[in-house]
């Protein structure tokens, strides 16, 4: 299928999502709302895949093109965040780890294969011009952008991919602010794509304030990073944003752009984080939004801090932790302090000097024969014996690895079999360290 006909699909699909007008009137099948000639299909896989019913249209060949057009962007992006892409295997074990907490931590993470973290981000600007009332990162008001110093973000690139590898060429450009706030968002992509190989995936919210950029950005990352990588995202904050943006942009040139319905009347489900925690009248799900587990670098503080996704609470409104925060005066400094971050906090087997704890929201359910540890629709399973309810009673108060085999009663022989067991629950995601 073309991008011709596939966009006019796509841009039905969007309009279905963000506007609830469009919505009622598709389903009590208004005439004229689809083209002559495509009316059954395109509003079949549309009400379908609205209502999460996707085995029921196999055969419908829009739902087959939006199927094959995703799974392509998923074998590209499994394929960027494999072992080959990482210089060395300890930070790929890391990521693993934090993502297979997320993915017990949140049913609604688990659910969706592509939710991958990321060891690495950037910040071209101290805060954001946008002030989205939905951001789950709670982003500060726009202070200043970094200069754009070319020389001076080569060798940090240089640093970045020297260290970690292939993966640095993923780093997203912005966090908590707005990639097109700043003017030169643009050269520091080229450059990337310079030092690195690669072009990171830029999400913006001012589509239909920036036209001409986005023009000029599509143009630039060309059909297969768009079609193959979804190296480009727009966010739609309103229905009036959106037909601003549907009357700017054709559905041909969209087609492989994804627009991310933020509106509060669309269906989809918001983080419930950041400043979507107090707002009334949406759905919300509890997860992060952070895609993050690593350092994030602020060019215009030069400022790093290695931080990581949790669920969001009172605690973490923003979901996600930070372990350290440094700063940085040049090239050399930053390698240096990015290392020492990483080697500090990256850790991907069980640490033996920091306190360990239960996972605080695992659920521990007792069967004659077992201990069932339970997190968002998923477990894992313990012989219940004496020792092992011990150590679940230490966990749960918390502490040094040596204490913990204190806690359980065993002898010092046992110390590298009960190391192996915790190190494996901890892989896993049912215990963290603090």
């Amino acid at each position: 299928m073309d991008d011709g006909r596939y966009g006019r699909f796509k841009r039905l699909w969007e309009t279905y999502q963000i506007d609830p007008a469009f919505r009622k009137d598709a389903e009590e099948q208004i005439p004229g709302m689809f083209p002559a000639g495509e009316e059954r299909l395109m509003r079949e896989a549309i009400l379908e895949m609205g209502k999460g019913r996707f085995s029921e249209l196999g055969g419908n060949i829009y739902f087959c093109e939006f199927r094959e057009r995703n799974r392509r962007v998923s074998g590209y992006v499994e394929q960027r965040v494999s072992p080959s892409s990482f210089r060395e295997p300890q930070m790929y074990a890391y990521l693993q780890r934090i993502r297979n907490r997320c993915r017990l931590e949140s049913s609604a993470i688990r659910q969706h294969p592509n939710i991958f973290y990321y060891p690495l981000a950037f910040e071209l600007s101290q805060g954001c011009r946008v002030g989205c009332s939905f951001c789950g990162l709670m982003a500060e008001r726009w202070v200043k952008d970094a200069p754009y110093e070319q020389a001076f973000w080569k060798d940090i690139l240089a640093a970045a991919g020297e260290y970690l590898g292939g993966i640095a060429g993923d780093a997203p450009c912005y966090f908590a602010t707005e990639p097109l706030d700043h003017p030169d968002y643009e050269r520091f992509l080229m450059d990337m794509d310079e030092v690195l190989g690669e072009v990171p995936q830029t999400t913006t919210a001012v589509a239909d304030r920036e036209e001409e950029r986005i023009h000029s950005l599509i143009r630039f990352l060309g059909e297969e990073r768009l079609a193959g990588q979804a190296r480009l995202r727009l966010s739609v904050r309103s229905i009036g944003q959106f037909r601003r943006i549907s009357q700017e942009f054709s559905p041909e040139e969209l087609a492989n752009v994804e627009l991310l319905p933020n509106n509060k009347e669309s269906l989809i489900a918001a983080s419930d984080s950041g400043r979507n925690r107090p707002l009334e009248g949406r759905k919300k799900i509890r997860y992060s939004i952070c895609c993050v587990s690593g350092v994030k670098v602020n060019l215009a503080t030069r400022r790093m801090i290695f931080l990581e996704p949790v669920l969001p609470d009172e605690e973490h409104p923003c979901g996600y932790r930070i372990r350290e925060s440094v700063s940085f005066a040049d090239q050399r400094e930053f390698a240096e302090k990015l290392a020492g971050l990483y080697r500090r906090h990256a850790c991907e087997r069980l640490p033996d000097e920091e306190k360990l704890i239960l996972h605080p929201y695992i659920q521990i359910e007792p069967s004659e024969d077992f201990l069932y540890l339970k997190g968002d629709g998923v477990g894992y399973r313990i012989p219940r014996n004496m020792y092992n309810e011990c150590m679940i009673s230490a966990l749960k108060k918390g502490g040094m690895f040596e204490e913990i085999i204190r806690g359980t009663g065993l002898t010092d022989s046992w110390k590298t079999a009960l190391w192996e067991f915790l190190n494996q629950m901890f892989q896993k995601g049912y215990v963290i360290n603090i």
